[in-house]
């Protein structure tokens, strides 16, 4: 999801897909979320957070999702949405899955 605009860009994964790959998503900040597309969730959903980057360690305090900077020209590596751990995502904050009307 970019974060000045609103907008959201995604694609299909398959189950331990490791790699994935945005070739004409345009320069901006986003944050990063990953949905169960077969069971959609208001409270099952992963993002890349804080949790991600501390190591997904109970120790970690904080599921804030992280703003990252896609540049033109270059590779974003290592931008993982595997925090299926907050317990309330969308309590904290999390967009919910944009694809379903939720009302």
């Amino acid at each position: 999801m970019n974060t000045l605009t609103g907008e959201y860009y995604w694609q299909n994964t398959v189950t331990n897909q490791s790699t994935y790959s945005f070739p004409e998503l345009p320069v901006g900040k986003y944050r990063v979320l990953a949905y169960v597309i077969a069971q959609p969730s208001r409270t099952f959903y992963a993002g890349y957070s804080e949790f991600v980057t501390c190591g997904l360690l109970a120790s970690c305090p904080s599921h804030a999702l992280i703003t990252v900077e896609v540049k033109a020209g270059q590779d974003t590596p290592n931008v993982d949405p595997i925090d299926w751990y907050a317990t309330d995502p969308e309590g904290i904050g999390w967009p919910l899955d944009p694809t379903i009307n939720w009302n």
